[in-house]
């Protein structure tokens, strides 16, 4: 076994499980039973998400949440990013790879999370966490098409699902060489075929996610943004 293989193995052991741990601790339920002696979960749609907590706690608190879960993402992103260029795997696909399914695991672990009886959030936050952190031109796309969905729709989890999927259909884009050029932005993910992946499989993830929603859609009964809440998203 060579020295890359040895660090490649290393960083796969640790990096996954840490990221899924990491995505574990809910922001949500802890700061509503520190601050309101209350579990998130048992209130309104009964989700862990940002979009149920401000519906509970008030519009500040559900932003709060939204970005603290974000930041989540964000870090987990970098630490990746920078520990593969430290170890001097950032030239080796199968990092870039590990990364990736890190990344899923830490969207798992928000979803699912060790820490709170495996029921958190819907994977909205993360998603856009790591837009965030990887792509300037995803980043902006994705803030005027969710909000363009939010006006049109007016519901939530049609913004959430249609934005992510829209996001990760334009990643493929990046296949043209000369649209690698537009973004100068840092990637855990440079290798654009596992950019593309984690994208496609993030948002299918966070289309299952949101499988209730997409009942109550059927249905007529998704809450509708200034109307009396009914269930709930994200």
């Amino acid at each position: 076994m060579n020295e890359t293989t040895l660090y490649l193995i290393i960083f796969g052991l640790l990096a996954i499980p840490l990221a899924y741990l990491i995505g574990s601790f809910s922001n949500s339920i802890f700061i509503s039973r520190l601050l309101y002696k209350k579990d998130i979960r048992e209130y309104g749609s009964k989700n862990a998400g940002g979009t149920n907590a401000g519906r509970v706690f008030g519009r500040g608190f559900g932003i709060t949440i939204i970005i603290l879960d974000m930041l989540k993402a964000i870090f987990v992103y970098y630490a990746l990013y920078l520990t593969m260029m430290w170890s001097g795997l950032s030239n080796e696909v199968a990092a870039h790879i590990i990364s990736g399914v890190a990344l899923l695991a830490l969207s798992i672990g928000h979803c699912y999370p060790l820490f709170y009886g495996f029921r958190g959030g819907k994977g909205v936050a993360i998603f856009a966490g790591l837009i965030v952190a990887s792509n300037w031109l995803l980043t902006l796309l994705g803030i005027i098409i969710f909000f363009l969905i939010v006006s049109q729709k007016k519901i939530v989890s049609i913004a959430s699902m249609g934005s992510a999927a829209i996001l990760a259909l334009l990643s493929f884009l990046y296949f043209i060489p000369a649209m690698q050029s537009i973004v100068a932005g840092l990637y855990v993910v440079p290798n654009i075929s596992v950019y593309t992946s984690l994208l496609t499989i993030l948002t299918l993830f966070l289309i299952f996610q949101h499988r209730d929603n997409i009942k109550r859609l059927k249905t007529g009964t998704e809450n509708v943004i200034g109307q009396k809440k009914q269930g709930g998203s994200n």
